[in-house]
């Protein structure tokens, strides 16, 4: 399918869906002016049932026939009305009866079944007041307010349904405006995807091929896939890039051509000069050498057909190189201006690439605050572990006491039994040094008792400070790759900064090249422009100098019979 066609069927979906929106668009709006329009005949129903009680009860006080034609005149209003928002019809919009009148559509079946409530009670009520004002049965007025209540609000339940189908109706606008406005998004979307893998991307490869040719690599190639007209376009490109070598080429080989037909042209016209003289010559002497002559001038007319007939190819030559070089110097111009963009490209990408190294200069400043930060961490979890060690060596010094404190109370409860023994052999004397010995043991052992207690306590702050010296070391040691890390990144930052100035620099330098080509192609393109006015001229001047040969053939022919005659007077 060619992308003509996929545009196509692309901007008819859009219409059609532009089309269908607009056409639901007008619909729910002609839809929603009926609305408005039942919803207030609805709305006039309500007063008109108040108004009907009103005149009832002017009539039940003074019995005119005034209020009596009122009260008809306003059930008309109200039973038209009602029988057409009931059943579809025409309804009054004023509260004269043969008024403008406007059609009402069909409601739908839950209204239509209120509706047909309100008609219910519309004609019990009717059938009230029609008995006060025929006078045949006396209604209380209560039972009219109470029937005349009852109908209001049956007709204004009526009234909200319908302002609830009219609700629905807007938010059904809504909700179709929200899908279709969806739909045409995806369908925009999808458009656009299209366009960029089946247009933009293969025009973007071509376009970097025509840059890629234009930067005089004729030699490059198309990648990618093509379809339909980019197809045709790729195939037109390669074709247009391959005539544009053969003319290049052509145009060389043909310059060469009609140098060496120029020189060749410059040594005949030499001998032709040379036979002039000999000519001159062989008339000075045509008593001696009539014979010769002839010969000689026969030759000169050889050589002058041979001459007319090299420049009358050398002549088609300049022809064929003017035209080669015209269309040389529109493929220049065209390179020209492609050699400009790149200019212009090039120097984008120095601003470019000057913000990258302001970036990476940045970065590089980060770093080595970075660094910074965690040689600080390191020389402080390095102060911290050189606390632990000290609060181990601490621990340890207590682990020592606590074993003094150990002996010293084996060698008290030791003393204390001793002292027992002595207390038991001195009898009832030393009795009183015995409780005091026992006392004195008691207190050996509740100091041995807490001293292992304390003692577990000690080697428990020992395991956990060795375990605490373990792990900051640890840290120390992550700490210390941290820094030669942060160290490492700040160097790889240094060198990403100093190949960021290079690439800028590159880049100006090649922007500098690139303007520099700009200026080149310009100058090849006016040389260009010279070389064809030269060869116009060469073609004119090959034109003239054969037809100086042609009357030099004359003559030398004209010469030829002379001499001929001069040899069959001799």
């Amino acid at each position: 399918m060619s992308l003509k066609i996929r545009l196509t069927l692309s901007v008819i979906a859009m219409f059609a869906i532009i089309f269908c929106m607009f056409a639901g668009t007008t619909y729910v709006a002609f839809k929603q002016k009926d609305d408005g329009l039942v919803i207030n005949l609805a709305g006039r129903q309500r007063m008109l049932s108040q108004k009907i009680s009103k005149e009832v009860m002017l009539y039940m006080l003074d019995s005119s026939q005034e209020h009596k034609k009122l009260v008809h005149k306003t059930e008309q209003i109200f039973s038209k009305t009602l029988a057409a928002l009931t059943n579809s019809g025409q309804a009054p919009l004023t509260l004269n009866i043969n008024g403008p009148a406007a059609s009402i559509p069909k409601p739908d079946a839950t209204v239509a079944v209120q509706l047909r409530k309100v008609d219910a009670v519309w004609n019990s009520y009717s059938n009230m007041v029609n008995k006060i004002l025929v006078g045949s049965q006396q209604v209380a007025p209560d039972a009219l307010s109470a029937k005349s209540l009852e109908l209001l609000k049956e007709m204004n339940t009526a009234v909200v349904m319908l302002q609830k189908n009219a609700e629905n109706n807007t938010r059904m606008l809504v909700y179709m405006q929200i899908g279709f406005t969806v739909l045409a998004i995806l369908c925009v979307i999808a458009v656009l995807v299209m366009l960029r893998k089946r247009i933009s991307s293969p025009l973007e490869r071509l376009k970097n091929y025509a840059l890629a040719v234009a930067g005089d690599n004729l030699d490059a190639e198309i990648s990618g896939n093509y379809e339909a007209e980019l197809l045709e376009l790729k195939n037109a490109i390669s074709d247009m890039v391959n005539t544009i070598s053969q003319t290049i080429a052509e145009a060389v080989e043909k310059g060469e051509l009609a140098e060496a037909a120029s020189r060749k042209a410059e040594q005949t016209l030499v001998e032709v000069q040379q036979k002039q003289k000999e000519v001159e010559e062989l008339v000075s002497s045509m008593e001696s050498g009539a014979e010769e002559a002839s010969n000689i001038s026969n030759e000169v007319f050889e050589s002058l057909s041979e001459l007319a007939a090299q420049v009358e190819q050398v002549n088609r030559g300049v022809d064929v190189q003017r035209d080669r070089l015209t269309e040389t110097a529109t493929a220049m111009e065209e390179m020209n201006s492609t050699v400009l963009e790149v200019a212009h490209n090039a120097s984008n990408a120095a601003e470019s690439a000057d913000q990258s190294r302001k970036n990476a200069q940045t970065g590089a400043q980060g770093v080595s605050r970075a660094v910074s930060s965690i040689q600080q961490i390191q020389t402080r979890i390095t102060g911290l572990k050189e606390t632990m060690n000290t609060l181990g060596q601490q621990a340890d010094s207590i682990g020592h006491i606590m074993d003094v404190i150990t002996d010293i109370a084996d060698q008290t409860n030791l003393l204390a039994l001793n002292a027992a023994i002595e207390a038991a052999r001195a009898g009832e004397a030393g009795r009183g040094f015995a409780v005091v010995a026992d006392e004195v043991r008691k207190l050996a052992e509740k100091t041995m008792d807490a001293t292992k207690e304390v003692e577990t306590a000690i080697s428990g702050i020992q395991a956990n400070a060795k375990e605490n010296i373990n792990a900051v070391e640890l840290a120390a040691g992550d700490i210390t790759e941290s820094t030669d890390a942060a160290s490492e990144s700040k160097k790889f930052m240094d060198e990403i900064v100093d190949i960021v100035d290079e690439t800028a620099g590159l880049i100006q330098s090649i922007a500098a090249a690139s303007e520099q080509q700009s200026a080149t192609s310009e100058e090849i393109n006016r040389a260009l422009g010279d070389i064809s006015t030269v060869a116009s001229e060469t073609a004119q001047g090959m034109n003239t100098s054969a037809d100086a040969l042609q009357e030099i053939s004359d003559n030398v022919e004209r010469l030829n019979s002379v001499v001929q005659q001069l040899a069959v007077s001799k």
